[in-house]
Formats: structure tokens, sequence, C-alpha cells
């Protein structure tokens, strides 16, 4: 069990950077990780406040290679709950 969570996890955008991850011959892990979304949409609910980060929270989403957005992330991870 160890071994299958253990490279979405990696991938998921923490331990990874998500801009810097080749496709081949693990980087498509990414595309079908639920940590990826998961981290994804609590730094969108995080850094996305412009009021209280001003130009830091953009330059950190940005940095860890966050692009799609909270909604989309919360959509796409019920979607994998779903087909997994």
């Amino acid at each position: 069990m160890s071994l299958t969570t253990l490279f979405p996890i990696i991938y998921g955008g923490l331990a990874v950077n998500l801009k810097e991850t080749p496709l081949f011959p693990l980087g498509w892990v990414k595309y079908i990780s639920p940590y990826r979304y998961i981290n994804e949409a609590l730094m969108y609910n995080e850094f996305d406040d412009s009021e209280k980060w001003g130009e830091l929270g953009p330059k950190v989403l940005d940095k860890f290679g966050y692009d799609i957005g909270m909604w989309p992330s919360i959509i796409i991870l019920g979607s994998l709950v779903v087909i997994f």
C-alpha cells in the first residue's frame, strides 16, 4: 500500500515543484494525485486573499506551480473520488 501512495504524495506539490516535473517517467502522476488538488485548494484558500497578503500571495502560488484555482481543484477532486 505504501508504494501506491508514495508517488501521489511526492508529486502532490509540496515535495516536488509542479512546474519543474518532467512528464517522463513519473511526471504524469501529478494529474491523478488527489494530494495535488487538496494542496492547491488549500493554498488558494490561504493565499488568494489580496487584502491579507498583497503581492506576496500570487508569488507564493506561482512559486509552487499552482495554476488551476480553488473551485476547479475541488471539482476535480470530487471527480477523482467518483472515478476511483
